[in-house]
């Protein structure tokens, strides 16, 4: 391959070093992930079949979830401290199918919670690997 200038020569040669340090970055990134990933697969094998009573918030999230199954499924997000919803019951309807699975029990909601976390993980993850200046940074960072 010939180079044009002695620029073009310079970014050739800095590609190759990206490219030769984002296979251990790559390696860091997924183990990262996976840590990341640990603390939900605790949640999912500790908390499913747990009978638990939810008091506070996780009680009314609980409710509102359990609500959409209802006649009146929720039209507002979560309460707000400061006497106002969040905007959108998205967070109610994506939790509603692993409590309904569950029987409607309260453990069918922090289950539900974990998966959701578990794909927003995953799909960071996915979103961030194709970038490898990023995954040279986590490298040397480490």
């Amino acid at each position: 391959m010939t180079y044009t200038s002695r620029s073009e020569a310079r970014s050739g040669l800095e590609v190759a070093r990206a490219t030769r340090h984002a296979g251990p970055a790559r390696l860091y990134a997924v183990v990262l992930v996976l840590l990341a990933l640990a603390a939900v697969l605790v949640v999912l094998v500790v908390r499913t079949g747990y009978s638990y009573t939810p008091a506070g918030d996780i009680g009314a999230i609980d409710l509102r979830v359990r609500e959409v199954w209802s006649l009146h499924p929720p039209l507002v997000g979560p309460y707000g401290n400061h006497g106002w919803n969040h905007p959108g019951p998205l967070m109610f309807y994506l939790l509603a199918l692993p409590s309904l699975v569950s029987g409607q029990a309260a453990w069918g909601t922090q289950v539900g919670a974990a998966l959701l976390q578990g794909v927003a993980i995953v799909w960071l993850a996915v979103l961030w690997f194709p970038h490898p200046s990023v995954a040279v940074h986590v490298r040397v960072t480490l």
